[in-house]
């Protein structure tokens, strides 16, 4: 069995950080009308558009930004993706010590040591908050509770991807654009995005006849299987990769037996790698689990558990891992 090896495992606390940020981006669904679509031949909006502007808000409300926001802090670690991806960095973050460990912000780690850190994403400091004064706070649904002291320090956003989860890659990126000014920068990111979803589809072209699966250990089930509309990126309209017939468009549990069902090619496993090693290790000695086409051809892989949500920065570092991973094994 080959493991990849270059993937850093994490603790149980990252493992349930990562789950909450999956809930909050409403899993940053990619269906085929977002990914098939055409880059527009226009120039992009310059980042110089009018102040002020209204941003809405998850729960209705709307944010009126008199003009470019410079000082901000968020109060997840996961929306830092978007804004280092669109050349800002946040005055401060919540659990800066889990960010610091994921695989797609190990680009920008000293950006994060420029951070503040305003402790648990659950329930961060306020005062700590106050004395940085920023200018903006973008904060989750699941701030409902300290929103009130939050507004009196300034303005604030509430992520409305929590409620939308229509809403692709390339929604969330615009959105982010529009929000800091860097309307440009996005429609740059998009494409630049794409293209490398592009180039990706063709080196794995020679993989069309296999089938893959993406899985996570669960505590309800064998396993957890990535459902194809969470991560359309990595199939048929983005990497082109296969999947097995009856595979869920939605995360699902599923048994051993389930997964002997599906018999793919090859399997990723996208979680902390603690938890995969003991899932592994609970089943390696089955022969159900032995006689899986991925098990008995050593395809078996890891892939980083921040890949889990789905930002632009895990579409490229998921473009990389799996190539590298497959051509290992030629």
């Amino acid at each position: 069995m080959q493991l990849h090896k270059k993937i850093l495992g994490q603790g149980m606390a990252l493992f349930l950080m990562a789950i909450l940020l999956v809930v909050v981006t409403g899993c940053n669904s990619t269906d085929s009308k977002n990914e098939g679509a055409t880059i527009p031949k226009e120039e992009p909006e310059a980042s110089t558009s009018s102040w002020p502007r209204s941003i809405q808000n998850d729960d209705g409300t709307t944010v009126v930004l008199e003009k470019k926001p410079e000082k901000i802090a968020v109060l997840h670690f996961g929306y830092s993706e978007y804004l280092l991806a669109l050349g800002i960095t946040p005055i401060a973050t919540t659990n800066k010590d889990i960010a610091h460990t994921f695989a797609t912000l190990q680009p920008f780690q000293s950006d994060f040591d420029q951070m503040k850190d305003l402790g648990e994403t659950s329930s961060p400091s306020l005062e700590k908050l106050a004395e940085l004064k920023p200018d903006l706070i973008i904060a989750g649904s699941f701030h409902s509770d300290i929103l009130e002291g939050l507004r009196k320090i300034a303005p604030v956003i509430i992520d409305k991807r929590g409620n939308d989860p229509t809403m692709s890659w390339q929604d969330t990126i615009t959105y982010y654009g529009d929000i800091l000014g860097e309307e440009a920068k996005a429609e740059e990111y998009i494409q630049k995005t794409e293209q490398i979803i592009q180039d990706t589809n063709k080196a794995l072209a020679k993989y069309s006849d296999q089938t893959f699966v993406f899985l996570r250990p669960s505590s309800k089930g064998d396993f957890g299987i990535v459902g194809s509309k969470a991560f359309g990126h990595y199939h048929e309209n983005g990497f082109g990769l296969k999947t097995p017939e009856e595979y869920p468009t939605e995360w699902a549990n599923i048994s051993l037996e389930g997964l002997v069902s599906l018999n793919p090619d090859y399997i990723f496993f996208q979680d902390n790698k603690e938890a995969v090693d003991k899932a592994i290790e609970n089943v390696k000695n089955d022969t159900v689990w032995q006689n899986i086409n991925a098990v008995k051809n050593g395809n078996i892989y890891f892939l980083d558990i921040s890949l889990n949500t789905g930002s632009p920065l895990a579409i490229e570092l998921a473009a990389k891992t799996i190539t590298e991973s497959l051509e290992q094994k030629e």
